[in-house]
């Protein structure tokens, strides 16, 4: 809640004789300070500085304009996915939360050129969005100080999310060929916190030739920070035989690399893979 300037306004500086000017004494100290601080903290104390509105908006908002009344909570509703880019309503310390209660899932773009500068957002993930599915909740504070930017200060996604099927996020080393059909999907999960993603993916397929990698896709176009060159197992099958292979991500890849141990070349024809992984992103 803003301070009550009101008293402080009243005040009429001197002419310089010491006659016009504002008496200051106990009274005016009073209604100029101690009333309107006290004020604004008993307002802060009750919950009147917070506002509580509902949105149903989806696509692509590149200026989200809900109306934000000092700090606000935002109960989201919407029945397909919301991407926002950028806000409107940015004031110094404001603080909004956005609470995903709608069916679909909220995507919040970091520093997007399609918004204006002002509206635009700072958060931990800077190479994808960063999601809130149902359950899940996000808060930032808009700093028009040092950055002209909603900073997210608190996030917890809430439920998994499962990407649409995509074709295109399967390869191999060599190129397009594992062939993967959306029923052959069997799991794909993901959830982001803070710079980490969590993975879980199970995938039927066919290879049309011998190779030495199959090749994931990341979700939501993220990159990886991983260190680490092997990352987790991963069990694969092919032939009807299951054996414990490895993966990995170098640094900067927007994929995760699948292969038998030592580099054994996988063969053509049906092939399964399972793997669970935590790593970080950028």
């Amino acid at each position: 809640m803003a301070i009550n300037r009101a008293p402080y306004d009243a005040l009429v500086d001197d002419n310089g004789t010491g006659l016009t000017g504002t008496i200051w004494n106990k009274a005016a100290i009073k209604n100029v300070i101690l009333d309107p601080v006290d004020a604004a903290l008993v307002g802060s104390a009750t919950g009147t500085a917070t506002t509580v509105i509902n949105s149903t908006a989806t696509g692509v908002q590149n200026a989200f304009a809900p109306t934000l009344t000092g700090d606000t909570v935002i109960g989201w509703t919407g029945g397909a996915d919301l991407t926002i880019n950028g806000m409107n309503g940015g004031l110094q310390g404001r603080r909004v939360t956005i609470r995903n209660q709608g069916s679909g899932n909220i995507y919040i773009a970091y520093n997007s050129t399609s918004a204006a500068g002002g509206t635009r957002f700072l958060q931990p993930v800077t190479s994808g969005p960063t999601p809130i599915a149902s359950g899940g909740w996000a808060t930032w504070i808009f700093d028009n100080v040092n950055a002209n930017h909603w900073t997210l200060v608190a996030h917890d996604q809430g439920g998994w999310i499962a990407p649409p099927f995509n074709a295109a996020l399967f390869a191999t080393n060599a190129g397009a060929f594992w062939t993967v059909a959306a029923g052959d999907v069997l799991s794909n999960l993901f959830r982001v916190t803070g710079r980490s993603l969590h993975w879980v993916i199970g995938v039927n397929g066919t290879l049309s030739l011998s190779v030495i990698e199959m090749i994931l896709v990341l979700p939501l176009g993220v990159v990886s920070a991983s260190s680490n060159y092997s990352l987790a197992p991963v069990v694969i099958t092919e032939g009807g035989a299951s054996a414990i292979g490895e993966c990995y991500s170098v640094w900067g890849s927007t994929v995760v690399n699948l292969r038998r141990l030592a580099s054994a070349t996988l063969t053509a024809g049906p092939v399964s893979c399972h793997l669970n992984l935590s790593f970080p992103i950028q």
